[in-house]
């Protein structure tokens, strides 16, 4: 599957030297998928005026730590390959309206059944990403509503790994330095797996 490339809504990422340590008390998770979702699906080629009309509207502000944490989730995310899950075996996954809960669900649940890691919050991130994508896609698809599961996904079941284990939002860049770590090579394999014990059972 290959993603068109198109300007982030931020006009340009922030360099480095601009990005402040996040406080993870102060991340609003819901505003944070928001401006993921917004940045990651302008990247893979949808408009600003679809995103508006499913409702998707991104804040505006200078470097919030929501918006400095998406952007660089999302540039982390647009430098693993097109094919970091297997087009064929999101096809398998046959996501339509009805079935999108339970395979997110369940899916995400088990790319942390064995523990959690950088590399595996990261893959459900992505996990997310690719449902809403193919959502937007579907008559009557609601982006939305994944947007809202991977959220309560998040603080339900990594939000507190994140503040007393992984080191804050912060560390997140620091474990996962390229899309060739070891931690994020991992993580996208225990989602690859998720995705084909769901396909088994």
């Amino acid at each position: 599957m290959t993603h068109q490339r198109s300007q982030s809504w931020a006009g340009r990422s922030p360099r480095p030297e601009q990005i402040n340590s996040f406080d993870t008390e102060d991340i609003r998770v819901d505003q944070l998928i928001t401006d993921f979702m917004y940045d990651s699906l302008l990247q893979r080629g949808r408009s600003e005026d679809s995103l508006n009309r499913v409702g998707i509207h991104p804040r505006h502000e200078e470097f919030t730590p929501e918006r400095e944490l998406a952007q660089r989730l999302q540039l982390l995310v647009d430098s693993l390959p097109a094919n970091a899950i297997g087009p064929e075996l999101l096809d398998r996954l046959e996501v339509t309206e009805s079935t999108a809960y339970e395979v997110f669900h369940t899916v995400a649940q088990q790319v942390i059944r064995h523990g959690l890691s950088w590399g595996r919050v990261l893959a459900v991130f992505l996990f997310g990403l690719e449902l809403a994508d193919r959502t937007m896609a579907q008559p009557g698809g609601s982006v939305l509503t994944v947007m809202s599961w991977l959220s309560r996904f998040i603080i339900s079941n990594l939000l507190n790994w994140i503040r007393s284990e992984g080191g804050g939002w912060q560390a997140l860049f620091e474990q996962l330095a390229s899309s060739t770590s070891f931690v994020t090579v991992f993580g996208l394999a225990a989602l690859t797996v998720a995705a084909v014990i769901f396909l088994r059972s």
